[in-house]
């Protein structure tokens, strides 16, 4: 007959056996989760992109990003869109919160989106509270855009969201461009140190809207009918 010890020791092992499948059951269920997760938060967003008001003047043309520039210093994407689907060097690109960038280069298929955060990009603005217009410069980071020529006098109060103004034509107006973060007054000149938190999400943006003017569209319809 087996002895005690020797049932106790089998009975260990079965025991720890068994501890050790349950642990890997719970680490894949736990793998699962988090991949159900991801995608239940990436449906939310596209959802979310494509409930976006429409504007009178614009199609939204929704694209994905696909890529990112070789260059890494320059906050660059690529979108799965190009000139077959009327994408247009110069077009504003939007997510569902706010402006990302402009199309500056485009292809059969695909296109480049410089984005708002490169330090080689700007964009005019208006704060939304009093109506000062000022300049927003990229930092070349996703996280933190600066706001420009505002004098140390001037009413602007962390908190306050800045809009795109339309000035120079070159991004339409009305748009969110972001809120301001921080304000610090420097002694170097008369101006503001102000850090600004962007309104678009820079970090997870597989999917954004191009904005294209009708007008443009129906004429582009019109020539390939041709």
């Amino acid at each position: 007959m087996p002895s005690i010890a020797g049932g106790s020791l089998q009975s260990k092992e079965a025991l720890r056996r068994e501890n050790m499948q349950l642990k890997s059951q719970l680490i894949h269920a736990q793998a699962k989760l988090q991949q159900q997760d991801y995608i239940l938060a990436q449906n939310a967003r596209l959802q979310g992109i494509l409930s976006t008001t429409k504007p009178e003047q614009f199609d939204l043309n929704l694209a994905q990003v696909i890529g990112t520039d070789t260059n890494l210093l320059r906050q660059i994407v690529v979108l799965n869109k190009g000139i077959q689907d009327g994408v247009q060097v110069g077009q504003t690109v939007i997510d569902e919160d706010g402006i990302l960038g402009q199309i500056i280069n485009v292809y059969p298929n695909t296109s480049r989106l410089l984005l708002i955060t490169d330090e080689q990009q700007s964009v005019a603005v208006t704060v939304k509270r009093t109506g000062q217009r000022a300049i927003v410069t990229g930092q070349g980071i996703p996280t933190s855009l600066s706001l420009d020529y505002v004098f140390k006098t001037s009413d602007v109060r962390v908190g306050d969201e800045l809009v795109s103004s339309g000035l120079g034509g070159r991004i339409p107006a009305g748009y969110r461009v972001g809120r301001i973060a921080h304000v610090k007054d420097t002694q170097a000149d008369n101006f503001r140190s102000i850090e600004v938190t962007p309104a678009a999400n820079f970090i997870d943006n597989a999917y954004v809207l191009v904005l294209q003017d009708k007008l443009v569209n129906k004429n582009n319809i019109t020539l390939n009918e041709r």
